[in-house]
């Protein structure tokens, strides 16, 4: 769903998330009022395990296939998002070569050579690796983020995206989003990953207060 404001990035009107089992039994998860994220807002999404922060994450980047979602998610129509999430093991274009996998996703100014190096698939050794044969967790979670920066997205929607690197990826990780310009919504357990990131306010759940420092 689009809407019209040009300074709105997202907004979530009166909002109700609920897991749907497999005997069709539902436990709500989320009930959050009107929240509104502006182009440029960087925010850690945070609150009790269980709180709902990968869910809600899940809902507003649309993989919501074991959602129900009542209310209305607006993400404007000039926003390019793009969603990390650990539990994600299935990349697209798992039949290409890792090259070709960034190449589809790419922003046409992408250096995906560069990409690749940045992430530790050196060309001499991955140019001809098929997606599919990636099976580390480490490494799929780093084509992940290749895939993201090759995209060059302005709306970055992030959970837990240290939780497989190493200390050196995940200062590559650090350095690449501290000169990110566009909106994020990140959840993190990691305090000196949030720390390092310039955010300018929270989303605390299960309550939905949002706090932000203005920016503009």
């Amino acid at each position: 769903i689009r809407h019209p404001s040009k300074d709105e990035a997202l907004k979530l009107r009166s909002v109700n998330i609920c897991y749907a089992s497999d005997d069709t039994q539902e436990s709500q998860v989320i009930s959050l009022n009107d929240i509104v994220v502006n182009y440029g807002d960087k925010l850690a999404l945070i609150g009790r395990n269980g709180s709902g922060k990968s869910t809600l994450l899940k809902a507003i980047a649309g993989k919501d296939d074991d959602l129900i979602v009542d209310g209305t998610i607006e993400i404007a129509s000039n926003a390019a998002s793009a969603y990390y999430s650990p539990y994600t093991s299935v990349i697209a274009n798992a039949d290409t070569t890792v090259h070709e996998a960034l190449r589809a996703a790419s922003d046409t100014n992408a250096n995906i050579g560069q990409i690749m190096e940045y992430w530790g698939f050196k060309r001499s050794e991955y140019y001809n690796t098929r997606v599919s044969d990636i099976t580390h967790q480490d490494e799929i979670a780093r084509l992940q983020l290749a895939i993201m920066m090759s995209a060059r997205p302005n709306l970055l929607i992030l959970d837990e995206p240290t939780s497989y690197l190493t200390p050196i990826f995940r200062d590559r990780l650090i350095r690449s989003l501290e000169k990110y310009t566009g909106t994020m919504l990140v959840v993190s357990h990691d305090p000196h990953f949030l720390a390092a990131l310039n955010l300018n306010g929270t989303l605390t759940l299960p309550s939905g207060d949002l706090q932000k420092e203005d920016r503009r």
